[in-house]
């Protein structure tokens, strides 16, 4: 069962957009360590996850 059809989220996504500002992305360094140590990354170079409207290569 499906709460919300494609097009009702787009719509309300671009009502969203249209409305407010995207929130700045930040870099917490001890966040990331703890999530880092808490996945079992400790060492390895890897970068920032950030959430909102960001291309990937």
């Amino acid at each position: 069962m499906s709460l919300f059809t494609r097009s009702e989220l787009a719509a309300a996504t671009a009502l969203v957009h249209r409305h407010m500002n995207p929130t700045p992305h930040y870099a917490w360094p001890p966040l990331a360590a703890l999530m880092q140590e808490r996945a079992g990354m400790q060492g390895r170079r890897v970068g920032v996850i950030l959430c909102g409207k960001v291309p990937l290569p």
